[in-house]
């Protein structure tokens, strides 16, 4: 049995709408007829179930049978904002799943994409897996798939630093916040984050960078306005945006107005022990650099305290 048969039959009733599986013949046609080879997962959920539904506290996912699959994507608004591509199945709530066959966006042959009909394009699209097999499994987990990145901002965002963030095995992530919760809260906050920092939150709103010596936690947005609010912050680093902790000896923090000389948004770790800008150590000009930095393995602490003065 492969993966995604598994995994679609290890759900209960409730969650998966399904029926008799596809012939042979029909998923032959359906490749015939589009001009496409399927990859084996597709294939093997088809002849699982010749479409079917899985229920989900995220986002849903209805993958159209054999006799949509083998039309759908050849109708006139699917050729024009989506040419080349092939349409799997819908959200049930205005969206649509398709895939990439010839790997025209670039994140692989026949990687699995949502977009809403209301802006249907490539620019408006988000990636979900690499294959059925990945965007099945993060519809089973509950992930509200919209909270995703589009590919629009994903080329507006770093793209080394996103695939970094998606990719560690060393970084425990969680739900990305949305583009509207983001603007909410620089809006509350009177702040303007860059990019790399947006990017991040976007991919996961807060997240655990393991290395040693020093790990970085990233505080999700509510709890960077808790802590930019604490008395001890206010008054040791004003002015600063508290970013996380490295989960033992310190507190990261952006520097947002260039105070200390190293550019907007510069980054420093300061032991909670000693808050103050003159016992802070420089990290790096960006966030990203910081979670780089990180990951390295480079003990920050060894790096020279900022010093009374800006030099």
């Amino acid at each position: 049995m492969s993966q995604i048969t598994s995994i679609l039959s290890a759900l209960p009733a409730s969650r998966l709408d399904r029926g008799s599986g596809a012939s042979e013949e029909s998923i032959a046609e359906v490749e015939s007829v589009n001009g496409i080879e399927l990859p084996a997962d597709v294939r093997d959920a088809l002849r699982f179930s010749d479409g079917f539904g899985i229920g989900s506290k995220g986002t849903n996912m209805t993958i159209y049978g054999t006799d949509e699959l083998m039309y759908h994507s050849q109708e006139p608004h699917i050729e024009e904002w989506l040419p080349g591509m092939f349409v799997l199945g819908t959200d049930g709530e205005g969206s649509l799943y398709y895939a990439d066959p010839h790997n025209k966006i670039a994140r692989g042959a026949f990687a699995v994409y949502l977009v809403p009909m209301s802006d249907m394009g490539i620019d408006g699209s988000r990636l979900i897996g690499a294959t059925l097999t990945d965007a099945v499994k993060a519809i089973v987990a509950g992930e509200n798939l919209y909270d995703r990145l589009t590919i629009q901002k994903e080329r507006e965002y770093p793209t080394d630093f996103v695939s970094l963030l998606t990719s560690s095995d060393r970084i425990t992530r969680a739900k990305g916040a949305s583009k509207k919760a983001i603007d909410k809260w620089e809006n509350e906050e009177v702040i303007k984050i860059p990019d790399d920092l947006r990017a991040a939150l976007g991919v996961s709103n807060g997240f655990t960078v393991h290395s040693e010596p020093v790990s970085l936690q990233l505080f999700s947005t509510d709890q960077m306005t808790k802590a930019r609010e604490e008395a001890r912050f206010r008054s040791a680093i004003p002015g600063m945006v508290i970013l996380g902790t490295d989960g033992d000896r310190g507190v990261f923090f952006a520097d947002m107005l260039d105070q200390l000389g190293r550019g907007d948004y510069a980054v420093y770790l300061v032991p909670t022990s000693d808050l103050g800008t003159a016992s802070s150590r420089y990290v790096g000009p960006t966030f990203s650099d910081a979670v780089k930095s990180v990951l390295d393995g480079e003990d920050l602490y060894a790096r020279p305290a900022h010093g009374p003065t800006n030099t």
